[in-house]
């Protein structure tokens, strides 16, 4: 753990430190983790990260590179990313790169903490054999929940019943 290893490092007292300040020993000793370091530290305030966007594999969600906290925290931000995290320019390319599973709207959406709401196209619960919404509110009519990324989606609810035409028309929605 980085925070204990600081400590023991004594860092932040100045006899006893074993670099001239707390780049160069983050430098030396936690290059992996150097951005923490500076961090936990107490180094430049002027470390500010990227501002690209990293996985958070735990969360499921990429976030952005840049430190917490402070006094208009981002929302978007996930602290200073270590050494070994592949950055991308923007959450798009983070979510399609290292989140393929999770729909793009969504997994963008999450990230940047904004309201998932669907495209309101129309796509095949094949649990019930029916056709639903593209939506996030369930009290929307027809709403089935948000599409997944292997569902095909339809503008109109004919071109959706067509995919389904074992089902006669009139029974092929939900109520």
């Amino acid at each position: 753990n980085i925070t204990e290893t600081a400590d023991d490092m004594n860092v932040n007292i100045p006899s006893q430190r074993l670099a001239n300040n707390a780049e160069s020993c983050c430098e030396q000793h936690y290059s992996w983790a150097y951005n923490e370091c500076i961090s936990l530290t107490g180094g430049s305030p002027l470390v500010t990260g990227t501002g690209k966007w990293y996985v958070n594999h735990e969360k499921m969600i990429c976030q952005m590179d840049c430190p917490k906290g402070g006094s208009v925290p981002d929302p978007k931000c996930g602290g200073l990313a270590n050494t070994w995290k592949t950055l991308y320019e923007s959450a798009a390319t983070c979510c399609e790169q290292k989140l393929a599973w999770i729909p793009s709207a969504t997994c963008e959406a999450k990230s940047g903490l904004t309201t998932l709401v669907g495209t309101s196209k129309w796509y095949v619960d094949w649990n019930l054999e029916k056709c639903v919404k593209d939506c996030a509110s369930s009290s929307e009519a027809n709403c089935g929940g948000l599409a997944e990324r292997w569902d095909i989606t339809y503008g109109s609810i004919s071109e959706c019943c067509q995919r389904i035409s074992h089902i006669p028309q009139h029974d092929c929605t939900v109520e």
